[in-house]
């Protein structure tokens, strides 16, 4: 049975909690482990919906989260937790119930966190609109000593990603990938686009299930590229194989459009089209699941033969003739 652990992202609002835990998230389910992720905007619509941002509801609010990751945790999940918590006791309280428990400190200095500020969060604090607001007129309490510290503005999300999954399987909470479908992942793209002899697939992507596709090997390489030295025939050969394997989905016009938005980051934060949890949520109430601000759904619309086909995690193509120029 695989141990349980809760991943605890503390930071600053803006710092890259969210972004980076669900790409550890496609990791995980990509390579078959059992995966949770909890964020604090999503609780809070949900199961603390009547707290405040007062210390005492913010305490309560992260008590409620933690008994829940507890649970999972116990059960054999690796639980993402998503949360500012700015306390430290409160961390520690949390560390201290659950047990296996990892802190993951994320981090980006103030500038860079108000060029994120979408919202104008940070403006209406500074300007003294929203009161208790971490960071401007609430203290945050930096950890101690947490087991990594990710810095969003030097390194790639992909990179961010990678330095958890590395301590996951340091710390034995994930086996370590070997020379298999987990690297195969990080060539596959490549070799879809048309090099090595797969003509034929002009882009592959991760249907992840949350619009979010990790980079790489699974956190190895968090960035693609050749396979390792040695790899050997053996490696080339299959990834070829299974690309040519590949699911090829159709675009329409305004999906190829979205698909090139997506690429070029337009329309961050999404890195694909949306899960059902973002489209329900965008058509209800014009929000995403992490509480974003969004007006319209980014969706892409297969066949129930291809759906059947494409479950989460799995990778597809896009056939060539629909190639975006580059």
């Amino acid at each position: 049975m695989q141990r349980g652990v809760t991943v605890w992202f503390t930071g600053l609002s803006g710092a890259g909690k969210t972004t980076v835990a669900k790409w550890v998230e496609a990791i995980l389910k990509e390579r078959g482990a059992l995966v949770e992720r909890l964020d604090g905007d999503v609780v809070r619509q949900s199961l603390t919906r009547d707290l405040g941002f007062s210390k005492e509801d913010r305490d309560k609010n992260i008590e409620g989260v933690t008994f829940v990751t507890k649970l999972l945790t116990r059960n054999g999940v690796v639980c993402l937790s998503s949360f500012i918590s700015p306390y430290r006791v409160v961390r520690e309280a949390s560390r201290r119930e659950i047990g296996e428990f990892l802190e993951v400190f994320v981090t980006a200095p103030m500038k860079t966190l108000l060029e994120r500020d979408v919202k104008g969060l940070y403006k209406k604090a500074m300007a003294g609109e929203i009161q208790n607001f971490t960071g401007v007129n609430d203290p945050y309490e930096l950890p101690e000593n947490p087991d990594p510290v990710l810095h969003t503005d030097r390194g790639s999300v992909e990179a961010c990603a990678g330095q958890v999954i590395r301590l996951l399987e340091r710390r034995g909470y994930l086996e370590a990938a070997g020379d298999g479908p987990a690297v195969e992942a990080g060539i596959v793209s490549l070799l879809a686009a048309g090099r090595d002899g797969v003509p034929e697939a002009a882009s592959a992507t991760l249907a992840t299930g949350d619009g979010h596709a990790p980079g790489g090997d699974g956190g190895r390489h968090p960035t693609l590229g050749p396979i390792e030295p040695h790899g050997g025939t053996e490696a080339r050969e299959r990834a070829i194989a299974r690309a040519q394997a590949l699911v090829q989905v159709e675009l329409d016009e305004r999906e190829l459009a979205d698909l090139e938005m997506i690429g070029i980051g337009a329309l961050s934060p999404l890195n694909g089209s949306m899960r059902k949890l973002d489209y329900e949520l965008v058509v209800e109430s014009m929000r995403l699941a992490d509480g974003l601000l969004w007006p319209l759904p980014v969706t892409l619309a297969v066949t129930q033969e291809q759906a059947d086909q494409i479950a989460e995690g799995q990778v597809y193509t896009v056939p060539a003739h629909e190639r975006i120029p580059s």
